[in-house]
């Protein structure tokens, strides 16, 4: 947990949270999370919770940094990357630079060697912007398009095939992706598989 200036506190998600974090969203985005899907994205996920919150003295959620995990394989090891997405600060708390703060929180305490490898994204232009000029944020090129069918990667009836299917290129993807920046850091030449325990979300 981190004070700044005696007004807000930093720390991870909290149990009973959910609350504030969806009320935050209706200021910020002028409009409603379903309840059931954060709880689907953010609390049923079977790997660890990755959300980083700023809060007022009287406990109010001003600020929300945070993203879903996956378990990948790299190599020959078993690593964990974070899916940021539903970042957020309340429009009458963007003084004191709390965003960048609460950002950089985050990456201090999540993005440890032994905890993410990677932390990737996909916001628009005017987000990415942001992100770029304070966090430095950055894009990755050459990114290819995949596609395949959910129930043929995580099918497990025929485990001698240890869900090896055969993903198809998409050499001219036009589809709503396009409108997004993909940013992330990541090491050269890295392959990344999506393990057969993401079924469990």
């Amino acid at each position: 947990m981190e004070i700044l200036d005696g007004k807000y506190i930093l720390r991870s998600f909290h149990p009973g949270d959910e609350k504030g974090i969806l009320e935050l969203w209706k200021t910020a985005f002028k409009s409603n999370m379903d309840p059931d899907l954060f709880k689907w994205k953010y609390l049923d996920n079977p790997y660890s919770k990755t959300m980083m919150l700023c809060v007022t003295d009287n406990s109010e959620i001003v600020t929300f940094y945070g993203g879903i995990p996956f378990k990948f394989q790299y190599n020959e090891d078993i690593v964990y990357v974070v899916n940021l997405m539903d970042i957020m600060s309340h429009p009458n708390h963007r003084e004191n630079r709390i965003f960048e703060k609460t950002a950089r929180r985050f990456i201090e305490y999540f993005c440890t060697p032994d905890n993410l490898l990677l932390m990737y994204g996909f916001p628009g232009e005017f987000h990415y912007s942001i992100g770029e000029r304070i966090l430095n944020y950055k894009k990755i090129s050459n990114v290819l398009y995949l596609k395949a069918f959910p129930n043929e990667l995580f099918n497990k009836k025929n485990s001698a095939q240890k869900n090896i299917v055969e993903l198809e290129i998409i050499e001219n993807y036009d589809g709503p992706a396009k409108e997004f920046t993909w940013f992330g850091k990541i090491a050269s030449h890295i392959t990344l598989f999506p393990l057969s325990e993401m079924q469990a979300l």
